[in-house]
């Protein structure tokens, strides 16, 4: 099984960056569509806490404070 390796040369300033690429024959996606996939998620992820984090910040809200004159608690 050879490997395809492609080499890019890009220089910035006085610095030469060189990057050796290569990619699995097996692989089932692209770059491109992995790093979508990993951000989609990342960002489902954020959202869930989101979430999460707001609904327990209403319950905190909904729930009547003890003392400071609440009707439901006597102090």
């Amino acid at each position: 099984m050879d490997i395809d390796v492609t080499t890019t040369k890009t220089k910035i300033g006085n610095t030469l960056f060189i990057v050796h690429a290569e990619y699995s024959e097996t692989a089932t996606e692209t770059a491109e569509q992995k790093l979508k996939r990993i951000i989609n998620n990342h960002i489902a992820e954020l959202n869930n806490d989101n979430n999460n984090k707001n609904m327990r910040t209403l319950n905190r809200r909904n729930k009547p404070l003890k003392g400071l004159g609440n009707p439901y608690f006597s102090t």
